[in-house]
Order: structure tokens, then sequence, then C-alpha cells
């Protein structure tokens, strides 16, 4: 099954996610459009993970959002594969059965509403039960029966994981976008308002601890001399790591280093990595960013943090003060429970995404390579080209899935070409196809805002305030951080928590994708620079070393000088 005139047949291993113009016409009638996701497609490399985070995760969890707590508007969400990239619709809910579920929305809500951080606390407690059993790195005692058993009993973890983190998204894009309601009624203020935007900063999360922490490891590292002796000495951070385990006070750095990898280091370079190694199954991976740091005096978001921190209660005090008496109680609670909104939708990441693929990464390796070493597959990596039952049933049987990883592996070279095809479908349906879904409005499909009066060469569908100017410096992956330029202008298709430390030197932030509750737009206002989020282009019209104007107030990037290159 699978292989067709000697090639896999992907229509046939994913016939429900494999975009199918016949089949999902009527869907797509109701849906009025598909819109690519940049962000989704561009972490994505091998059919497991497509499988995991699309089929296992997106395609089943948004929808089990989506109906736990009611949303009123839409009732489902879609997602199609089309040569390796990922495309999200909406389902609308009928007319007739809104109102009725609108009140059931309000009462789901409520508790959310009333204390979100208490709400938020119960489901990482249970991801803790979840996957503190699974977090094992030594496999040599675990006989083939338990480690297929955990291969399970990991999926269904991410599952739940995946649940949980769509109904946080769903719970904290509902809370902001009632908070956004009440200061339009009571205040007269507008989403992306410099007031707001204050009133949400100066908030630590995980992700960022973890920034911090490599921080100091860089700070320990240079007073120890480790930098001068080892990383300036050896380039390959695998070498180096090499070298300081010959060092009795590289081995004193490393031992501290590498229990602060058993709480941070559970993720992959990648956020759907699964096909790549984890901080802890490589400790040496985080050198880069630790390299980064040198030379650094402060980390910038401790720096800025106590004024953010002074802004924020200065803007809470103001909002609050002109809400009408009557108002003010619920319109503070409301206030209190928004302010999570920027936590979670960084720490889902920690919790959800990161951990869980770490997890699956280290237990899928550990079968694969019993597989190589069995003659089933080649490398071990080769089982990140096979699906979970497909998994199971070589893992037992000894079948040899050669054949068919070879077949995969071609697929996947034609995967992700470039393409133009944003959208599939009525493109005039996409406002209503997005507006319709929280998630879509405010984080998945980037709508930019044109003010066609600021003339600008791009708009970005939000913004973290500050205006600079600056060269630009294209960074199309992680795999290049190496070429970004301390200082300049980052511009990047997207950026996730694996892009934060570079924020520590950027002068301003400009992304393709990218909604108003995106990474950048909340690491750029916590770093205390400019960003320019959902900008749909920004890496095809700006080239490095053009000079250009950020204005995160408004939204908007102006050309100012353009390179050899870019005339």
């Amino acid at each position: 099954m699978g292989l067709e005139g000697g090639r896999f047949n992907l229509k046939a291993e994913l016939p429900f996610a494999q975009l199918d113009v016949e089949r999902d016409k009527e869907v797509l009638e109701r849906s009025g459009c598909f819109a690519l996701d940049v962000k989704e497609s561009e972490n994505l490399k091998y059919p497991f993970e497509y499988w995991c985070s699309v089929i296992w995760g997106y395609y089943n969890d948004m929808s089990y959002g989506v109906d736990y707590l009611q949303i009123p508007t839409v009732s489902g969400i879609i997602w199609r594969i089309k040569d390796g990239w990922v495309y999200c619709g909406t389902l609308p809910v009928e007319e007739s059965a809104q109102a009725e579920r609108a009140k059931e929305n309000e009462r789901r809500v409520a508790p959310w509403v009333e204390d979100f951080g208490r709400e938020y606390k119960k489901f990482i407690a249970e991801i803790e039960r979840l996957t503190e059993p699974l977090k094992v790195t030594d496999f040599s005692g675990i006989e083939d029966y338990k480690l297929h058993s955990m291969f399970w009993d990991a999926i269904m973890s991410y599952k739940r994981a995946m649940e949980i983190h769509f109904i946080w998204m769903y719970g904290y894009l509902e809370v902001y976008a009632r908070f956004i309601d009440a200061c339009k009624k009571f205040l007269g203020l507008e989403r992306g308002a410099l007031e707001i935007n204050k009133a949400m900063g100066g908030f630590p999360n995980k992700i960022m601890e973890t920034d911090e922490k490599l921080f100091e490891f860089s700070k320990m590292a240079e007073e120890a001399g480790l930098k001068a002796e080892f990383f300036d000495r050896y380039g390959d951070d695998l070498e180096c790591y090499n070298a300081l385990k010959e060092s009795t006070k590289g081995r004193d750095w490393l031992k501290k280093f590498e229990e602060f990898l058993l709480e941070y280091g559970w993720r992959t370079e990648r956020n759907w990595g699964q096909g790549e190694p984890s901080w802890i199954e490589r400790p040496w991976i985080p050198f880069r960013y630790i390299r980064m740091f040198f030379g650094e005096e402060e980390f910038r978001p401790a720096e800025v943090r106590a004024r953010l921190s002074q802004e924020r209660k200065k803007a809470e005090e103001d909002l609050i003060s002109r809400v009408p008496e009557a108002e003010r109680e619920s319109f503070a609670k409301l206030l209190k429970s928004a302010q999570w909104a920027g936590i979670v939708e960084e720490e889902h990441v920690f919790y959800c995404e990161n951990l869980q693929n770490a997890i699956m990464r280290h237990i899928t390796y550990e079968m694969g390579r019993r597989m190589a070493r069995r003659g089933v597959l080649d490398e071990p990596t080769d089982i990140y080209y096979l699906l979970p039952e497909e998994i199971t049933w070589r893992f037992w049987c000894g079948v040899s899935g050669k054949d068919l990883v070879r077949a995969r592996k071609e697929i996947v070279k034609e995967w992700k070409k470039p393409t133009e095809e944003f959208v599939i479908g009525d493109i005039s349906k996409l406002s209503e196809m997005v507006t319709r879904d929280p998630v879509m409005r405010w984080s998945v499909v980037p709508v930019p805002v044109v003010q066609e009066e600021l003339r600008a060469d791009l708009y970005g569908t939000c913004s973290a305030p500050g205006v600079v100017e600056g060269e630009v410096c294209v960074i199309p992956s992680e795999k290049e951080f190496d070429r970004f330029v301390p200082g300049s202008i980052l511009v990047a298709p997207i950026t996730t928590s694996s892009w934060t430390p570079l924020f520590n030197s950027a002068k301003a932030v400009i992304t393709d994708g990218g909604g108003a509750l995106s990474h950048a737009m909340i690491v750029g206002r916590e770093y205390g620079i400019p960003v320019v989020s959902g900008t749909n282009e920004a890496t095809k019209k700006l080239k490095t070393g053009m000079k250009v104007k950020v204005d995160g107030d408004v939204g908007a990037v102006w050309i100012l000088e353009k390179t050899k290159e870019g005339d």
C-alpha cells in the first residue's frame, strides 16, 4: 500500500489531508477559500512531522478548541497539504445557531475571565503529569515492549498537549478580544493602540527565561576564561564541547549547563522537528546561542523589563480610571486576564510543542536505531519517513521499510518549491474566512493593514512600538543565524522561539507572517525594539544591505536606500 508505479503515492497515505480539488469542492465552498500557513509550512520537513502536527495535532485539535469553548462563528478548522505547503480554512456556524452558541461560549469563557492564571496552571500540571514518565534520555535498560508502549503513550500525550494548546489559545484570544471590545466601547481605543500595548508588557515567560539563562552561561564562560580558551579556539561546537570535557573548569561549567538542560533543553531546533536532535541529546547545539551573547553587556529584556513594568502599571491605572465607575471592577478583571495572552502565546510553545516534540524525538530515534540495527531501515532517521502504524508494524514484524523510505525521500525533495499560491479558492472570501475564527484572525493568516496615506513600501498586520532606521539583514531560516549582523534590522519569513536570541542584538524586526499575538510581536515588545509583523512580502521586497525605516507605531516600513542588488 502506498506504492504506485514504483513511487510513493502521498494521496493514498494521507487521503484526508492532501488537497484533492474534486473531493474538497464542497468544504472549500463552505470555507470560502484556504490560506497558506507560512509559519507551520516552514517548520515541517518529514512525513512523520506532518502527521504529528497537521493531522494528529492541528487537524483535530483546533476543532477541539473551537468546540470546547463553543466559538460562536466557527464550527471547525480544515487543514490541507499541497506539495508540502500547509493550507487552512474555517467552517462557519449557521446564523440560526450562533446566538445559542454565543450564550454557551460566554459560560465557558467566564472562568478564564475570572482568573486566567488559575485555569492555565491547571493544564500545566496535567501536562507535567503526562510527560514526566516519558522524559527518558537513557534507553539502554528499556526492552522493546516498554519502548513501544512509550511510543504510543507519547503519541497520546502529544494529542492531549495539542488539545490543551488550543484550549489555551482560544481561551486567551476570546479573553483578549473581549478586552479590546471593552477598550473600544469605553475608551474609544482600537486594537494596536499604544496604551493597550503598554498595558500588556513587562511579563517574563519560560521561553525568555531560557534565553536569559543562556545569556548567564555566556557570562560565566567569559568570566571563567572559557570563551578565550575554548569557544574562540574551536569554531565547531562539537569540538568545543569535547574540549571542555577535558578541562576541570570546563567540566564544572558543563555540569551546571547540563543541569539547566534537564529543565530547558527539551526542544529541537525546528518547532516541529522530531527529525532533528534535541538539546539534551546534543548539549552543544545551544552553544550557537551562547556565542551570540558573547560581548553583550546586558540581557535586553531584563534591562527593559523594569521600564515596561512601570509603563504597564501607569497604563493600567490610566485605562481603568477612564472607564465608567460602574464598569471599573469588571474591566480591571478583564485587563488582568488579557495580560496572560502574551505569556501563554510564548509558553504554549514550551509546554505543548518543544517538550512534546523532544520527547517524541528521543523515543522514535531509539526505535529507529533498533530498526536500523535489525536491517529494517538504512539509518535511524529514516523512521521519520514512516507514519505511526507503519512504525509499529515494522518495529515488531521486521518487514523492511527501505523501499518505502526511498520512495518518500523522492517525494519530499519535490515539496515546498517556491509558490505564489497564497490562497486556494475565492480570494474575495479571505477576509470573511479569517475573521470568523479567532486563531486565524489573530495569529495564523496575516492580512496587512494598508494605510495608503503613509505611502510606505510595506505594511504590517500588527507592530511593536518604536521608530528606527538601519540596514536590513535577511535571514531565511534558522540555519543561517550565523549570517546575522548585530545591530542590523532582522528580516525573516516568520520567527519562533529558536529565533529569540537574535532579538537581543537586532535593531528592529520585520516578518512576512504573524498576527497581533505572534512571537515577533510579543518578543519585540519585551526586548524594547520596533517590530512590523505580517507584511506577507518583506523577504521578497527587502535585500540584505538595504537601508529602511521601521515605524512600529504605525506598522509600516519605508525603503530609504537600495543596495546595488536591489536597484
